[in-house]
């Protein structure tokens, strides 16, 4: 959570709206902290947060992550993929593919980087696990002088513990990031729900169904 904090702000400081996923970014910054040595291995463990853990501490953390994420609640469809995509003819180091495989689950294959066909193998990869709502992640030129490529895919889709009633949405002004007020369709519903205020923020949880996995909204 707190990579994912310290990431949202340094990319929140250019103008313009930002979505991401800090678990994606993690887990394919693991599985890559796995491979790394020296002054590059130092750097990646003080972005990432790991702090004194030893890379074991690191790969069952992850390990566990996955785990928790993987089964929610039968309510909810929360699905996480990686792959490592390596290039034809390369001998890679054993421990590293299988510590990836024990701990990120990632699915090895072999491309050939120099055609075409290794882009379409990735998105269709990509496009399958987002149930297609993720159709292009790479393109051919930007992976042709790659050695190795690690990819995350991840898919959630869950409806309400309690649905926002479509009789209850109405028209409302809404401030833009200009200062502007634009008139806007606004969600509405009542009901009891956990929530937090302070000197800097609200914030209110809504959760889906089952409850074990929410949304968090927060105000500044």
């Amino acid at each position: 959570n707190d990579f994912g904090f310290r990431l949202y702000r340094k990319l929140a400081e250019k103008p313009g709206n930002v979505f991401l996923s800090p678990t994606s970014i993690e887990l394919a910054l693991g599985m890559a902290f796995n491979g790394a040595r020296g002054t590059t291995r130092d750097g990646m463990a003080a972005a990432l947060g790991y702090g004194d853990m030893t890379l074991d501490e690191i790969n069952k953390a992850n390990a566990e992550l996955l785990a928790l994420l993987a089964n929610p609640d039968p309510k909810v469809d929360l699905y996480i993929a990686n792959a490592l995509w390596g290039k034809q003819g390369v001998t890679y180091d054993t421990g590293f593919m299988q510590r990836c495989r024990d701990s990120f689950l990632a699915e090895p294959f072999t491309v050939d980087f120099t055609s075409p066909e290794a882009a379409t193998k990735i998105n269709d990869w990509v496009k399958e696990k987002t149930r297609q709502k993720i159709t292009d992640i790479v393109t051919a030129d930007a992976i042709r002088d790659a050695i190795l490529v690690l990819t995350n895919a991840i898919y959630f889709k869950a409806g309400w513990t309690d649905a926002f009633p479509a009789a209850a949405t109405k028209d409302g002004p809404f401030t833009n990031a200009e200062g502007k007020q634009v008139t806007v369709p606004m969600m509405r519903r009542s009901g009891k729900y956990d929530y937090l205020e302070n000197d800097q923020f609200q914030m209110v949880r809504l959760p889906y169904q089952g409850q074990f996995v929410g949304m968090y909204v927060l105000l500044p």
